[in-house]
C-alpha cells in the first residue's frame, strides 16, 4: 500500500493540534500562513508542520517510522550557519517562525530542555575537519544552544557510529558506514534521540495471542495485545482513533485506523477540526498488534522537494559556518536518517539518528459491548508526541515484517 501524501496528511491531521493546513503541495498561501504565526509560539509548531510534510513525501511500501524532531534539530544546527537565499529556503522548509536567529535558537533550546526533563534523551555532536576554516562563533553558538561539542572529524565512520550507538542504547548502528570517511567530507552534524516509556495502562501479557491482521485479501496471524479501559477515542464512518498515554513525561501515542473504504478526497480542513474535537473519554476494548520497525532513509531529495534546494548545491551560502575569506564554502551532500521503534505490552522503546554530511563547494558530485471496540487488524498509522509536537510517526503495513 502506497503512503500517498493525502492519505497520511488526512489521518495525522486529525490528532495534530499544531498542524494548521494540509494538502499535496506546500503552496504560497500555506507558507504565508505558517510564517505569519505569532513569534511567541515555541518550536514545536515548526517541528509539527515540517514533520507531517516530510512524512507525507515518503512513498514506499512496507513499514515506516521517522523522527521529525531529530531531522529538524540536525538541520536547525546547519541552519545556524546559513545566510542569504539558503537561509530563507531553509527557514521556509523547516517552517521556522519569524524572528532572529537568536530568538529561534532560544525557542529550540527551551523545547530541548523541556523534552529532556520529561524523559526524552537528546544528544547532538559536531564533527569538523580540523584544517577547514569553521568559524569559532558558529561552534560556540551550536555548543550553547544545542549542547553540541565540536570534535575533530575522525578518519573512519566507526567513532561516529559508536557515539550514535551509545546515545541510542544500541538501537541505531552504522548510519554512515564504518569505513574511511570520503576525503571531500568536512563535517558531520549528528543528532540522536532515545525514548523509552511505560504505558500509563499496561497491556496484560496473558491476554496477548495470535489474531487476524488483514492486508488486502491476505489474513495473517500476528501477536496482538488487548486491553479494556477508558481512553480518549473517536469513531465515524471514515476512521477510528485512540490516544494511549504513557506513564511519565506527558507523552502520548495516537493510533489511527482508517476504515476499509476511506473517502480521503472528501476531507477539508474544517472537517479535520470537527473530527478532532469529537475525541472524548470512552471505555474501549483495544486490540493492537505488537510490532517492531527499523527504517532508514536518505532524505536529501525529499528535503529539496520541500523547498530546501540551494543548501544541496554549489550555490549554497553557509557564510555563518565557515570563513569564506579563506575557503569557497560548503554545501549539504547528504542527510541520513535511521529510526527504530518497538511497541509491546509494557510500553514503547524508540530511537533515531540524523546525520547531515557537508562537503566543500569545490567537491565533485551532488546530493542523493457497551464499550467501544477498536480492532487494529489492518494497516494503521501512529504518532508519538508531547504537547502536540511529533517525536516519532509511522505507518505499519505488516506488524511481522
Amino acid at each position: 500500500m502506497k503512503k500517498r501524501v493525502t492519505i497520511i496528511l488526512v489521518l495525522f491531521a486529525l490528532i495534530a493540534l499544531g498542524t494548521y493546513m494540509f494538502g499535496d503541495e506546500l503552496d504560497e498561501i500555506y507558507r504565508e500562513n505558517v510564517l505569519q504565526r505569532d513569534t511567541d509560539l515555541d518550536i514545536s509548531h515548526s517541528v509539527s508542520d515540517f514533520g507531517f510534510h516530510l512524512f507525507s513525501s515518503i512513498e514506499q511500501d512496507g513499514n515506516i517510522v521517522i523522527s521529525p524532531y531529530s531531522v529538524h534539530m540536525a538541520l536547525l544546527i546547519a541552519y545556524n550557519g546559513a545566510e542569504g537565499i539558503t537561509e530563507e529556503e531553509m527557514r521556509e522548509a523547516l517552517f521556522l517562525p519569524e524572528g532572529s536567529l537568536k530568538e529561534i535558537n532560544e525557542k529550540s533550546l527551551t523545547t530541548l530542555q523541556a523534552l529532556d526533563q520529561a524523559g526524552l534523551r537528546i544528544a547532538n555532536a559536531l564533527y569538523l575537519k580540523e584544517e577547514y576554516p569553521f568559524l569559532d562563533i558558529y561552534k560556540q553558538r551550536v555548543k550553547e544552544n544545542f549542547y553540541a561539542e565540536a570534535s575533530p572529524l575522525p578518519s573512519t565512520g566507526e567513532p561516529i557510529n559508536e557515539w550514535i550507538k551509545e546515545k541510542t542504547e544500541g538501537n541505531i548502528e552504522d548510519v554512515i558506514g564504518s569505513g574511511e570517511i570520503p576525503p571531500d567530507v568536512v563535517s558531520y552534524i549528528v543528532n540522536a534521540i532515545y525514548f523509552k516509556e511505560a504505558w500509563e495502562k499496561e497491556f496484560n501479557k496473558e491476554n496477548t495471542r495470535e489474531r487476524s491482521f488483514y492486508i488486502g485479501d491476505e489474513d495473517l496471524r500476528v501477536e496482538t495485545m488487548t486491553i479494556r479501559d477508558d481512553f480518549e477515542y473517536m469513531e465515524n464512518s471514515d476512521m477510528q482513533a485512540i490516544t494511549l498515554p504513557y506513564a511519565e513525561g506527558g507523552f502520548v501515542m495516537h493510533v489511527v485506523l482508517p476504515q476499509e473504504e476511506f473517502p480521503y478526497e472528501d476531507f477539508s480542513l474544517e472537517k479535520f477540526r470537527e473530527k478532532k474535537d469529537d475525541m472524548s473519554k470512552e471505555e474501549v476494548s483495544l486490540y493492537l498488534p505488537r510490532f517492531e520497525v527499523d527504517y532508514d532513509q536518505e532524505l536529501s531529495s525529499l528535503l529539496q522537494d520541500l523547498g530546501m534546494t540551494r543548501a544541496f548545491n554549489e550555490t549554497a551560502e553557509f557564510g555563518r559556518m565557515v570563513d569564506l575569506s579563506v575557503s569557497e564554502g560548503v554545501y549539504i551532500s547528504r542527510v541520513l536518517h535511521n529510526a527504530f521503534l518497538e511497541v509491546a505490552e509494557e510500553g514503547t522503546e524508540a530511537a533515531a539518528a540524523t546525520v547531515v554530511e557537508m562537503v566543500p563547494l569545490s567537491a565533485n558530485g551532488g546530493p542523493t459491548d457497551t464499550s467501544k471496540t477498536m480492532r487494529v487488524d489492518r494497516p494503521f498509522f501512529f504518532i508519538i508526541e508531547k504537547d502536540d509536537m511529533p517525536l516519532f510517526m509511522g505507518y505499519i503495513e505488516n506488524p511481522e515484517e
